[in-house]
């Protein structure tokens, strides 16, 4: 199992997930069970099948929000890890936690222009397109133009697919 630095410290504190022998666990049984069950979905039995993801909320100590947590198959044929492989991609979001991406490292790892970086990376931080104008200095016309040019390059259809791809990015580990 990989894990951001972020992710590792989550494991450690064992509040909600936690890392047994490589494998990802959550705290409740009856979360953990959701979480297999969703872990193993995403995982193809066969070659050229398609695996489905989904989403769940992880309960936490007492009076700590729910984590929600995102499983997805990962397709290996747009990553180049070396040797490495993933299957599948968690992507465990604490909310109240509020997220800041690298808009050049999302340009980077995705093929973005800087402007096109920019604009996807305030939308995986949770911005609407009204606040992502404001904050970036840019009509909403082409803050949407931006958008669509980055889900052309990536055959994606939304703002869900490209947050799921730029939360990806930025959630594999430095090498």
């Amino acid at each position: 199992m990989e894990a951001n630095a972020l992710a590792n410290r989550l494991l450690r504190q064992g509040d909600g997930l936690f890392d047994r022998a490589g494998f990802l666990r959550a705290r409740l049984a009856a979360d953990d069970d959701r979480l297999q069950r969703l872990v193993g979905g995403a995982l193809p039995d066969l070659p050229g099948e398609m695996a489905a993801g989904g989403s769940m909320a992880v309960r936490r100590a007492p009076g700590r929000q729910r984590l929600v947590v995102h499983v997805s198959p990962v397709s290996v044929a747009r990553l180049d890890l070396g040797a490495r492989r993933p299957a599948v991609l968690v992507l465990a979001v604490d909310p109240a936690r509020r997220p800041r991406l690298s808009s050049q490292r999302v340009s980077l790892a995705l093929g973005l222009t800087p402007a096109e970086g920019r604009v996807a990376a305030l939308l995986a931080e949770g911005r609407s397109v009204p606040d992502i104008a404001a904050e970036a200095g840019y009509q909403e016309s082409y803050v949407r133009w931006l958008l669509k040019q980055a889900y052309r390059k990536h055959g994606v259809s939304g703002q869900p697919a490209l947050v799921r791809l730029v939360l990806a990015a930025g959630a594999l580990p430095r090498r």
